[in-house]
Order: C-alpha cells, then structure tokens, then sequence
C-alpha cells in the first residue's frame, strides 16, 4: 500500500514540476490518476485519496472548503474523505480559533506514504487570512488552466518550489536581508510560469518596513530569476500607505538596478490591486469582508 501511494504521489507532483521542464501540463494535479484501477470504485477512492493528500502537500494547510471547490464535491463529501483520511493517520486537523475552518496538512505518516521527506508543522502566526487568499488565487488560476485557457502553464506554490530546488530543479528564491541584516532566501507566494514567461507572486497584505520592502524588490531585481513580479495589494483607506510606499520603493530601486542584458533579465515589477477569485469561499475572515458585503457588492 505505502509503495502504491508513493508512486502515485509521486505522479500526481510530477505533473507540477514536469511543467516547468514543458514535458506536462501543470494544471491538472490529478488527470494522471484518472484512469487507476480500470475503473473500479475502491481504486478510483484510493487515486483521489492520494492526489488530495499530494495538493494539500503543496501549501501550508488547507481547508474542508478548499478542497470542495478544488475537486467539484460539496464540503459535507469532502469532509466525510477527510475524516477516513485523519482515521487512517495520514492527515492531520487543527482548529485554533472558534471563528476560523480548520487548518488541514498531510501527517508525518502521509507524507511518507507519499514518499516526502518529514516537515515542521505548520505555525498558526496570524497568516492564515495570507494561506488562504494563496489558495484562492491558485485554485482560480489552475482552474482558468484547466479549461483551456493557456496550454502549458504551471503553478507552483512556495512547497512546489522548495521541493523543485531540493531536487536539483532551477532555482526560485531571491537572496534579502533579514531585521538584524542577515542574508536569507525568500520564495515567492506562487510563481505562474507559461510560454510568455514566469511571473512571481507576491501577497502583500501585511505592514512592512521600508527597509525590508527595499529588500525585497532589490532581491528581485538583482535576481535575473523572473520576466515578472507582482506585488498584490488590498485596497482602500489604511492600505494606501503600504501601497504609496512600495511604489516609491520600485521607482527607487527600478532606476538603480543594473540594466538588462544577453545573459541578465531584469523583472518588469506590478502593483496589483487584489481581487478576490472565490469570495464566499471564507468570507469574513481577514483579509476577506463578510459574506453579507460580499452579497451586497
């Protein structure tokens, strides 16, 4: 059993990182297992089993809800999967605020099964409105992909790319500097890679200082690892401040970076106003407005 979800496991993230390689498509996490077991019942449970333990792999949790939009289920059918999958030690499930969903992540045990090494656990550090809306814009885009809209386009969330790195792959961190003025390596939220490039994703949703801002879009700049990078901002009243602030840090860093050339790419950088793909999929909690304003928009 633990060699039969290792193999496909492993299939299910080939398809992500085959991606950026162009050998696959990315978008389609679970189209490899589609045909296991030729069509028996028990068989095609176990292939949808191991293709949710492998994406929820690729974030830091996951939630009942995202699960559902992401498999076309509703959440009492996906809760009901979740439930064999904690029973049988392969997941795990944490609800640390009495207003929040429960955080979902793949065990020790599952992630053996799947033939990944062991991994901290999550820390619930007031983020989790940040987890979600990457979840959101992922589930949106791989969806968009799913359906035709461009062919050949990967998404890799911060894990996928870690993993991709830890494997040999290309690399995806930029090199900032910490509060004490520590180097350290910083991954973007996702990155989207497709025939026109790769583009980092940044969610800038929390307050910064400026001298980590500058970090940051000088990590970038000096990189030559993106065609793009865009930083996602929330709109309105006390996000103006953030917003007016890194512009000027980009035009700053922007006019001193080195230029392009042959062998050195320079990212265009965005500012991009954040617009919610799923927005009653957990509304209310922050960033996110209640489900009534999301009605009455």
């Amino acid at each position: 059993m633990g060699c039969w979800y290792r193999q496909k496991g492993m299939e299910v993230l080939g398809s992500v990182f085959g991606g950026v390689a162009g050998s696959r498509d990315g978008g389609a996490l679970a189209a490899s297992l589609g045909a296991v077991g030729g069509g028996r019942r028990v068989d095609r449970e176990r292939a949808r089993d191991v293709a949710v333990l492998a994406w929820a792999a690729r974030f830091r949790f996951v939630t009942i809800g995202a699960l559902a939009v992401r498999w076309v289920v509703s959440e009492q059918r996906m809760r009901a999967r979740v439930r064999r999958l904690e029973r049988e030690g392969l997941v795990l499930r944490v609800r640390r605020w009495t207003n929040h969903p429960a955080a979902i992540y793949p065990s020790e045990r599952g992630l053996e099964r799947m033939g990944l090494p062991a991994r901290a656990r999550p820390r619930f550090d007031g983020r989790f409105g940040h987890e979600v809306a990457v979840i959101k814009r992922v589930l949106a885009a791989e969806a968009y992909f799913r359906q035709g809209g461009r062919h050949g386009a990967t998404i890799l969330t911060e894990r996928d790319m870690r993993r991709a790195e830890g494997e040999g792959g290309r690399r995806f961190a930029i090199q900032v500097k910490d509060a004490a003025l520590r180097r350290r390596r910083r991954w973007p939220d996702y990155v989207v890679v497709t025939g026109e490039g790769s583009t980092a994703v940044e969610l800038e949703f929390s307050a910064k200082s400026t001298v980590r801002l500058r970090s940051i879009v000088g990590g970038y700049l000096r990189a030559s690892a993106y065609d793009y990078v865009d930083f996602v901002l929330l709109q309105g009243g006390e996000h103006e401040a953030l917003r007016r602030r890194l512009g000027g840090i980009i035009a700053t860093e922007v006019r001193e970076a080195p230029l392009a050339s042959a062998d050195r790419r320079v990212p265009r950088l965005r500012m991009v106003p954040w617009s919610d793909p799923l927005p009653v999929l957990h509304a209310g909690i922050a960033p996110f407005p209640p489900v009534e304003r999301v009605a009455g928009a």
